[in-house]
């Protein structure tokens, strides 16, 4: 299966209203291995592009927590890099460990794709709280019940699971995992005081 420009506008709309229809279709592209880290860099530069573009719209604790990336493009994309390496490690081990067949190639490719899209969404997020404050709230759980849909998804395609128990405790595993990694990250750089 091969996927044009065109379609990427598409596939994003699969991924919010069928997201296991949209991870079929990213695992089912027809592509090499330096093909997909190629799509992971790009993802990841994009992923920065829309993180530059909407860091004046986070609220004043995120803006402080990361001033010291936003004033480095290139940082920020290698941190993505990173982030989207991580994600598809940890998706691929919790996933392994609780019976799933998925591999690395197809994890990397899709946790590129998961990253572009969720910050799409953020960045709509951010949008319509500019708009309308009073909707922070609403939005923010839509915001992450999204979130959680789509790994549930985006999990079950990759490992083949067929349980919907199976798919929703290996999901919040990944998720707890994936908070974590993000929380060790940020400690580890000095961003967040290692005494929490």
């Amino acid at each position: 299966m091969e996927l044009g420009f065109r379609d990427i506008g598409s596939l994003f709309g699969v991924t919010i209203l069928r997201p296991a229809e949209a991870a079929r279709r990213v695992v089912g592209l027809d592509l090499r291995l330096a093909q997909r880290w190629m799509i992971c860099v790009l993802c990841a530069v994009l992923s920065a592009l829309i993180f530059h573009l909407t860091f004046p719209l986070q609220d004043p604790v995120f803006r402080e927590l990361f001033a010291t990336v936003s004033l480095n493009p290139i940082s920020t994309a290698i941190a993505q890099v990173v982030a989207i390496v991580a994600m598809a490690g940890i998706m691929l081990g919790v996933g392994r460990l609780a019976g799933g067949t998925g591999r690395f190639p197809e994890a990397l490719v899709l946790c590129s794709w998961l990253q572009v899209a969720l910050l799409c969404v953020e960045a709509a997020q951010l949008l319509i709280v500019a708009v309308a404050p009073i909707l922070e709230g609403i939005v923010s759980l839509v915001g992450a019940a999204l979130f959680f849909w789509i790994v549930v998804q985006f999990a079950s395609v990759l490992h083949g699971f067929r349980s919907r128990a199976l798919v929703f405790f290996a999901t919040l595993a990944i998720i707890m995992a994936l908070g974590l990694g993000f929380l060790m990250l940020m400690q580890s750089s000095g961003a967040i005081p290692a005494g929490g």
